[in-house]
């Protein structure tokens, strides 16, 4: 679980939507039980989008993630693919210490600007999320298709010119703020975010 997506990403026009657009199509979820070991491969099972908010309710004390991609049938036999684009920005400071979320945000912003200038978007097209614990997600929902790593990398590029993120390498700047790969699943916005880590902290 929560590993990267290795192959060219490109979105489709008809992939050019919010999720709640498509309330009759599916995704997976993943549940891991409060304060337990962050673990790479959980159980999932198959919900329609429209009972995503139901579901974080009978669950709100566990861990959730869906599936980035979306699905037409509950089978899984067809899938829309990857909605919308998600960018995950996260703090990693040291682990004895809390993330530094002023980073993660100024991060955040300094990336809201390149995108809304590369993809020429305004603010109805981008939405940012507070991740639950050490950064944000912007989600985006372009007005034509993209290739996603192609455009990760113009954003990660744009980034590196920036004085005032000190980049250091990569994908990372201010010194432990990381923009972080694509992954096949994503946290479910309105749901805990704690799991227990090998030193037994929350």
């Amino acid at each position: 679980m929560i590993s990267p997506i290795p192959t060219s990403i490109y979105l489709f026009e008809k992939q050019l939507v919010w999720l709640e657009e498509k309330p009759d199509y599916f995704v997976e979820i993943m549940r891991q039980p409060f304060g337990e070991p962050f673990v790479e491969s959980l159980p999932t099972e198959i919900i329609r989008v429209r009972d995503i908010p139901n579901y974080i309710q009978v669950h709100g004390n566990e861990n959730l993630w869906r599936s980035w991609k979306i699905f037409t049938d509950q089978s899984r036999k067809e899938e829309l693919g990857p909605v919308p684009i998600i960018f995950d920005i996260d703090d990693e400071t040291d682990k004895q210490q809390n993330p530094n979320l002023d980073k993660a945000f100024r991060l955040t912003k300094a990336l809201i600007d390149s995108l809304s200038r590369i993809l020429q978007i305004n603010n109805e097209n981008i939405r940012v999320i507070f991740s639950g614990h050490k950064g944000f997600h912007i989600d985006v929902k372009p007005r034509a298709p993209v290739e996603l790593l192609a455009l990760r990398g113009r954003l990660i590029q744009d980034c590196s010119q920036k004085e005032e993120l000190f980049p250091v390498s990569g994908n990372q700047f201010l010194d432990t703020t990381t923009l972080d790969p694509f992954h096949n699943e994503i946290r479910l916005t309105g749901s805990i975010n704690s799991w227990r880590s090998s030193s037994g902290e929350y």
